[in-house]
Parts: structure tokens; C-alpha cells; sequence
């Protein structure tokens, strides 16, 4: 083990969901740091839909009442346990994840972000570590198992990487899982957001014909510029869904709903053996309804994706660093005020694309 190990961090918690836009800063006792783990000192920190959805109730209570949010993280290793290969000053970011089982058969394949143990940055209680309820990263340092940190390579500064660790792995495992050897597919993204505006670019330097799925033409400009070859607006085209007939690949739900789509004109424009994924979250309660037997008969799937592995994170880095894939953000330094702002503006689906803030170290000092 080494020095610098905090007893106690500083954050910014909601201790009361109906006042999620009035957080206070608060101290809470640090994770133990077993041999397997690294102390980050944080630097930057992006918003994610999901720290709003967290702080409001949106998925119900949370494990801890001074809750700390924020999972699209990048900051500087300042402690680590015996086995850990990193070393100290190295800047690593962390996303959605920070720690498995590691020894299932979801985990020895690549699929750490299913296994049945997995534990979350925040909102999540570590059964590897005393049953500890995680915090997140708007706070002064993270405590997570370096397995589910990871080096941020030359060509991409902190601000540019932490959206990278939870919109950009979202979206980059499900193309590449699907996308991986076909010539020239075509792939639908749906939502022009956080998540779907890098979706635009890593599915066009991956080979693909993309189409943006809008309901409205106000991002079409946006979605032409982050890579898109064709843009629909699905309010402004009633016969959209004719026109591209059993012609995608592939359809990427990057909204936060799919009881909001209209699911059958989405299955008609796929092809049999074709999918339809969801990877934005909606509320816990939100469902959707499907024919059984319009199902069976399409010979299309429907389905979901969660995060991505930690093989696919280092991929997906050297991937942007290569292909030029970077968020496009707005950055702001830490504060009360500039946090409150970010967590409404994310309400409101009011960013262009992810509000990311630094100078975490001069806040906390």
C-alpha cells in the first residue's frame, strides 16, 4: 500500500431528492482501499442523464442519503494497493463501472459489465468492500478497483475524455459488437444528444452508412457535421419508415425512452436478422409492448446494452485518438452554482452535447 489515502472526502451531495438542483457539499468517510484498488484525486468530471435520474428519484431511492453522483471521470493516481499496475501521477479515468466478480464466465469473457456481481461508481453497494455504498466522482478523490480505471493516452485532454467513460463506452460496444466485419452497414441513431452525437461519429469511422433519427430537423446541421450521411425527422416525414424499408443494420436507441418511439415503424425499417438496441435509461418504471407474434414473424431482435467492457474502454480510447472521435462540450470550473446548473440543464436536455467540469483540485483545496 502506499501514502496519500484519504480518511475522509469531500463531495457534493442531494441529501433530499425533491431538492436535487440545491446540492450541498459535504465530507463522508473514504472507501478502504484494499490491494487491488487506486486512490484518484479528481480533475474533471462530466454530467450524465444519469446523475440527473439519480439525484431527482427518477430510479427510486438511493443506498446512501448524502448520495454523490458522477460517472464520466478523469483524474490524477495519487495511492494504490500492492497489485496494481498503474503508478502514481498517472491520469486515468473511470465510467459507470468499478468492479466484478472477475472470475465468472461473463468476466473471463469480456463481459464484465453483465456479470451478476458487477458493482456500480455510485449509487451501489460494494459487496468486495465491506458492503460500502459507492460515491461518485463530483468529489474531491475515488476509491475504485484499478481493473476499472484506465490510462487516458496521449492526444486526448481530461475534458475531452470523461464523457468518453460512460457516453462514449455506451455507445462504442454495442457498434462494435454488431458493426465488427460487415461491409458497409447501415445504421440508424436515434437522439441527438449526449450519447447519440458520439454515436454519429464512431459509427461513421467504423465504415458505416449513418442515418440520423431526429424527431424534428433542429440538429440536422449537428448530425451532417458529426458524420451522419442521411437525416430523418420522423414528425416532419409520415412515410419515413416506408422509405427505408427493411434497409438497417442496425438501429441505436440513444434517447432516454423507448415507449416514446413508434415501434413499428422501427421494426419495419429493419432487416430480418437486423436489431434494434437501447441503450439510453429511461425511469425504472417506464415499459414497452410488443406483438409476440409480429415479433416472431419479423425475424428482427429488440434488446439492450449496458456500458461496455473494460477491453472495449482502452479499444474505444485508442479508437477516438485514431479516428478523431471527441465529445463536443461545454467546460465550466467547479462550483455549487455551476453544478446545480449542469444537473438542470441535463433535465432539460439543454446541452450541446456534455457539460463537463474541471479545476476539481482548486475547488476542493
Amino acid at each position: 500500500m502506499s501514502s496519500s489515502i484519504p480518511s475522509e472526502i469531500t463531495g457534493f451531495t442531494v441529501p433530499d431528492q425533491s431538492k436535487w438542483d440545491q446540492p450541498v457539499v459535504q465530507k463522508y468517510p473514504a472507501k478502504k482501499m484494499l490491494e487491488h484498488d487506486v486512490v484518484i484525486k479528481v480533475q474533471v468530471c462530466s454530467v450524465c442523464g444519469t446523475d440527473h435520474h439519480t439525484t431527482s428519484g427518477g430510479w427510486g431511492p438511493t443506498k446512501r442519503k448524502d448520495q454523490v453522483v458522477g460517472h464520466e471521470i478523469v483524474g490524477k493516481v495519487v495511492a494504490k494497493g500492492d497489485k496494481v499496475p498503474y503508478s502514481i501521477g498517472d491520469l486515468v479515468g473511470v465510467g459507470a463501472q468499478s468492479n466484478s466478480c472477475g472470475q465468472c464466465s461473463l468476466c473471463l469473457s469480456d463481459n464484465e459489465q453483465y456479470c451478476t456481481r458487477r458493482v456500480q461508481t455510485y449509487n451501489s453497494i460494494d459487496p468486495f468492500s465491506d458492503n460500502y455504498a459507492n460515491q461518485g466522482g463530483f468529489a474531491s478523490h475515488i476509491i475504485v478497483n484499478h481493473r476499472f480505471a484506465f490510462k487516458i493516452p496521449d492526444g486526448l485532454t481530461p475534458e475531452e475524455a470523461a464523457p468518453l467513460f460512460c457516453a462514449g463506452l455506451t455507445v462504442y460496444s454495442p457498434l462494435i459488437r454488431n458493426l465488427r466485419g460487415k461491409k458497409s452497414p447501415k445504421v440508424g441513431i436515434v437522439g441527438i444528444g449526449g450519447l447519440g452525437h458520439l454515436a454519429l461519429q464512431f459509427a461513421n469511422k467504423m465504415g458505416a452508412h449513418v442515418v440520423a433519427i431526429s424527431r424534428s430537423s433542429a440538429k440536422k446541421d449537428d448530425a451532417s457535421k458529426l458524420g451522419a450521411h442521411e437525416f430523418v425527422a420522423t414528425k416532419e416525414s409520415e412515410n419515413w419508415h416506408e422509405e427505408h424499408a427493411s434497409s438497417f443494420d442496425l438501429i441505436l436507441n440513444c434517447a432516454t425512452s423507448f415507449s416514446d418511439l413508434d415501434i413499428p415503424a422501427f421494426f419495419n425499417v429493419v432487416k430480418p436478422d437486423g436489431k434494434i438496441i437501447g441503450v439510453g435509461l429511461p425511469d425504472a418504471d417506464e415499459t414497452i409492448t410488443l406483438s409476440a407474434v409480429g415479433l416472431t414473424l419479423s425475424g428482427k431482435y429488440i434488446g439492450g446494452s449496458v456500458l461496455g467492457s473494460p477491453q472495449e474502454a482502452v479499444e474505444m480510447l485508442q479508437f477516438a485518438v485514431e479516428h478523431n472521435v471527441r465529445p463536443w462540450i461545454e467546460i465550466k470550473p467547479l462550483s455549487i452554482a455551476n453544478y446545480a446548473d449542469s444537473l438542470t440543464r441535463i433535465s432539460k436536455s439543454d446541452a450541446h452535447y456534455r457539460l463537463v467540469l474541471n479545476n476539481f483540485e482548486s475547488f476542493f483545496s
